[in-house]
């Protein structure tokens, strides 16, 4: 068994300590972030359960190797995954590569992630099927009331009840792994009343993922909005209408609000006592540095100074 856990102020810390899973977090409500982080593994399967208290963005790129599933708490805020707004009761299908998920207020989510030869060989020896197409998209699956309450609930006490004893015995392991895939198995094959079939995405929301895969990396080329509708293939206002149906926000917010994000995770890292605020803020397009600490402060709740002084220290 191996099991770990970090609470954190700082998301690009967040995003590090699960440097396997290829994520990026983007801060998008004002506010000191409190973030919490617990997981365990087991055998085959790995489980965990993770909680921002301000509105973000989270996006990720997991191994081929791995199928995730998870489920939101019911506390959280609104949010949307993969372009599908909150559906009450329902599992987190995170199975088709990259996918991403924003959210208002908070978030608390359990997630159960399979190894993939472990899921794709148990998934035909249990069902006599083979894996359903739909398992190569990522989206939200609405669920009975009956899993709605056990899926999270085993999880949970797996989280909170597992100890050494139980995992030095491969019979339990096996076992508990048996647990958390009847479950997930059960969840997928339910239909619910509210279940729609999955339809094409609309080309605004296909060229609002291409932008946001586009400045995961590329953030730091400083695109305009004339190149961010060239990497959408759509128009300007197809753009504007896609990021606020997608995100909540205009495009222009959002790569700003990402910028802002870049220059505080470098100012959290510092380690160079000749590193300056105005020359991080430079690096990422912020030209009027007055304006630019004003909204610093109004994002993260300090000074960018206040940021970097005390990563200096």
């Amino acid at each position: 068994m191996h099991t770990r856990q970090l609470s954190t102020s700082n998301l690009q810390q967040l995003a590090d300590f699960q440097a396997k899973k290829n994520r990026h977090y983007t801060q998008l409500e004002q506010g000191k972030v409190a973030a919490n982080y617990q997981e365990v593994t087991i055998g085959q399967l790995h489980i965990f359960r993770e909680s921002i208290n301000l509105g973000s963005s989270i996006s990720a790129s997991p191994a081929e190797t791995f199928v995730p599933f998870g489920f939101v708490l019911p506390h959280s805020g609104d949010y949307n995954f993969c372009g599908q707004a909150r559906i009450e009761k329902s599992l987190i299908v995170a199975t088709g590569g990259t996918w991403d998920i924003s959210f208002s207020g908070s978030i608390d989510y359990i997630s159960n992630v399979f190894q993939r030869d472990y899921f794709y060989q148990h998934y035909h020896q249990l069902t006599g099927e083979e894996l359903n197409q739909q398992l190569a998209i990522s989206h939200l699956k609405p669920i009975a009331d009956n899993i709605a309450t056990d899926y999270p609930a085993v999880i949970q006490r797996l989280l909170s009840q597992v100890n050494q004893q139980v995992m030095a015995s491969p019979k339990l392991m096996r076992l508990l792994n048996a647990e958390i895939l009847g479950l997930t198995l059960n969840a997928l094959a339910a239909t619910s009343a509210s279940e729609k079939t999955l339809s094409r995405q609309p080309k605004r929301i296909i060229g609002v993922k291409r932008v946001l895969g586009y400045l995961e990396h590329h953030a730091s080329d400083l695109p305009d909005m004339s190149a961010l509708c060239q990497i959408a293939q759509i128009s300007e206002r197809s753009l504007q209408y896609g990021f606020i149906e997608y995100l909540g926000i205009t495009p222009v917010k959002y790569l700003r609000a990402l910028r802002l994000n870049k220059v505080h995770y470098e100012l959290l890292a510092a380690q160079d006592k000749s590193l300056t605020v105005s020359n991080v803020a430079l690096k990422w397009g912020f030209l009027e540095l007055g304006r630019f600490a004003q909204e610093y402060k109004q994002l993260f709740g300090v000074l960018p100074s206040q940021t970097l002084k005390a990563s200096l220290r």
